[in-house]
């Protein structure tokens, strides 16, 4: 008795589509069976639920278009009319020859794949020209039965796109700063660096990010207040400094003196920092300053003679502050650093010369 009423039903359900089938039109839809399996599937009743849904569905049997909601419409401005069977879907929505073979070889592998089938994404022309990205799944419902499920994900593509283009342009401009640049994360890991930084520390890229973390390239003695500055920036920003010196040690174990600029990602626990050089600079300023030094010592050792200076009329003798008279020579040797030599000028020389006569003998006695 049961198997007589389980026969009734496929018998009726057979009748009942056939009905339907006679009086279909370009405005009715139609209901599939699927003897062929052994199995009756009854579609009409998810029409509706199907054309309230808030992504466009296509329903396809036995290469034709049996249905196309409202949204699939809306999105492409395609009707069911418009696209009666597969091929007139493909050739309206994929144009260009070699782009439909393209989605012709993945439908094809779709519809022949088991299970739960890959999302795809591609570029369709819409009845008013305009073209828009398309995320479709394939699933075959049952034997030349395919339920086509897409959603336009054109704007998402466009955010996607300009997310790109800007991470682009920010990179390009975190690359080419003239500084050595690194974005650091809440627990000091290092994420990014740009060619300037493995300049700087002598590690490639690939041995820095996601790895080392900043106190890595500290020397110690810095260590302790820049990780007080570290913690300080995410809990009170406008509190810890964003310029400051520190000692930077590279993978070589030089030690540089760094000018270090530094702020907090808005939004983020995340910071970016700039590292300029300035270890070069810095010798300089020592250099000079040691130069200034020995300028201030060697001042600090010149004697200067002031004042009035009592000396003989006739022998020229200097008298001291303790009232003795020395020669002029070595009074100014005694307060100032001056060094005398002796030599005969011209004149003296003449003089002398005209005092004292040599014989012309040979004994070269002075007469």
């Amino acid at each position: 008795m049961k198997n007589s009423d389980t026969d009734k039903s496929k018998a009726e359900l057979i009748q009942e589509l056939e009905e339907l089938r006679r009086q279909v039109t370009e405005l009715t839809r139609d209901r599939i069976s699927t003897e062929s399996a052994g199995k009756g599937i009854h579609l009409e009743p998810l029409f509706s639920i199907f054309n309230d849904a808030p992504y466009g569905v296509v329903i396809i049997g036995q290469e034709k278009t049996i249905f196309v909601n409202s949204e699939a419409t809306q999105i492409t401005g395609y009707s069911r009319v418009d696209v009666p069977t597969v091929t007139a879907c493909f050739q309206k929505l994929f144009p260009d020859p070699a782009y439909q073979k393209k989605v012709w070889a993945f439908w094809e592998q779709d519809i022949a794949r088991k299970g739960n089938k890959a999302k795809r994404e591609f570029f369709a022309t819409c009845q008013d020209g305009s073209v828009k990205a398309l995320e479709f799944k394939v699933n075959v419902v049952a034997p030349d039965t395919i339920l086509v499920i897409f959603s336009d994900v054109t704007r998402r593509r466009e955010k996607i796109q300009a997310l790109a283009e800007s991470e682009m342009r920010y990179r390009t401009i975190f690359e080419t700063t003239g500084t050595a640049t690194i974005i650091v994360e809440a627990d000091k890991t290092i994420s990014l660096v740009n060619q300037g930084f493995t300049a700087l520390s002598g590690y490639p890229r690939e041995e820095v990010e996601g790895k080392l973390k900043w106190t890595h390239f500290v020397l110690k003695d810095d260590l302790k207040i820049m990780e007080k500055f570290h913690r300080l920036r995410r809990i009170k920003t406008d509190v810890a400094p964003r310029n400051y010196e520190f000692r930077f040690v590279d993978r070589y174990k030089n030690i540089k003196n760094i000018y270090l600029t530094i702020d907090i990602i808005p939004h983020t626990k995340r910071s970016v920092a700039s590292l300029l050089d300035i270890t070069e600079r810095k010798q300089i300023e020592q250099e000079r300053e040691k130069l200034i030094q020995d300028l201030q010592h060697a001042l600090a050792e010149i004697k200067t003679l002031s004042g009035l200076l009592p000396i003989c009329a006739y022998c020229k003798k200097v008298r001291d502050d303790q009232g003795y008279w020395k020669q002029v020579e070595a009074y100014i040797e005694e307060h100032s650093t001056i060094e005398f030599t002796h030599s005969i000028c011209p004149d003296c020389a003449m003089e002398i010369s005209n005092n004292y006569k040599i014989d012309d003998d040979e004994s070269g006695n002075l007469k």
